[in-house]
């Protein structure tokens, strides 16, 4: 494939940005589709929004254990008082309401250039926020989808090596 080749101002931003370095050293590609993965990191910035669902995922997990105590504690409190009315619920509609909220504002002063106002609406999806916002940039890019997998796939046994040394250790 002619005009491949990654010109140097973009070999430099890839060396300083993480999925694209870690596309660089992979050895699941041929170098042809590493330089298209590549362009496509540089040109998409593919890189942010992978952060972004990153801690959307992580977001939605806090949100799930607040959850697990918020619901049943309004659960509880209403079976013992009898009480159920808007101002028992107000915590729990209060956090949801404040979660969407930062999570639009976060999700638009993060990639206000990459994506419009309704996707950072959708990412704002309880659980499947960050899916809904990945699926945009990988719909129909089968080779970029395997390549981020990948990443996924090493950054989550990055993170449970960490946590086995950090248990390790305390020991």
């Amino acid at each position: 494939m002619i005009g491949l080749e990654l010109t140097y101002d973009e070999k430099c931003r890839c060396a300083e940005d993480e999925f694209c370095y870690f596309i660089q050293h992979v050895d699941h590609f041929t170098e042809e589709e590493r330089n298209a993965i590549r362009r496509h990191i540089l040109e998409k910035r593919i890189t942010g929004a992978l952060y972004v669902s990153s801690i959307l995922a992580g977001w939605s997990v806090v949100a799930a254990w607040v959850d697990a105590l918020l619901l049943p504690g309004v659960a509880i409190y209403s079976i013992f008082t009898g009480e159920f009315s808007w101002q028992v619920l107000a915590p729990v509609l209060g956090f949801w309401l404040a979660n969407a909220t930062l999570k639009f504002i976060y999700v638009r002063i993060s990639l206000r250039q990459t994506i419009n106002v309704w996707k950072s609406f959708l990412s704002i999806l309880p659980y499947a926020g960050s899916l809904v916002l990945m699926a945009d940039y990988l719909k129909d890019e089968p080779l970029l989808r395997k390549a981020v997998l990948l990443f996924i796939k090493n950054r989550r046994k990055m993170v449970v090596r960490r946590v086995k040394g950090f248990f390790r250790a305390g020991n």
